[in-house]
């Protein structure tokens, strides 16, 4: 299995995040996510996110099973959530029709896909 988001990834989407937040605290190497949200169903890959994201300086990491789960975390703390790491194969709600129903709850953070799929499927998503 490949895991198709790499650190440097996330990096970039945190200096994205950070360049648009003007005026947030200064991260120097860190990221600039205070609250990320993890949502997969394998608890193995959600433990290692949750510990890469601590290691790079997320200060809350939320954690989410499938996609159902993840968006009554996001109707709770849309306003806290900067990062949402999310698979796309998961029970009860997949990653497509999650990142749909965003849509309701005015998420403005980063989303960054997290599968091991092939490209091909990976960029329908995008």
């Amino acid at each position: 299995m490949t895991v198709r988001c790499s650190v440097r990834r996330i990096r970039s989407l945190a200096d994205k995040h950070r360049k648009a937040a003007r005026g947030s605290r200064s991260v120097g190497s860190s990221l600039s996510f205070d609250c990320a949200l993890v949502v997969d169903d394998d608890p193995i890959l959600v433990e290692i996110a949750a510990s890469l994201l601590q290691l790079r300086g997320a200060r809350e990491v939320l954690r989410a099973s499938d996609g159902v789960a993840a968006l009554e975390l996001v109707a709770q703390r849309a306003a806290d959530i900067n990062l949402i790491l999310c698979d796309l194969q998961m029970p009860n709600m997949d990653g497509v029709a999650f990142m749909r129903g965003l849509v309701g709850h005015q998420f403005s953070g980063a989303i960054a896909i997290v599968s091991s799929m092939s490209d091909g499927v990976l960029s329908l998503a995008a």
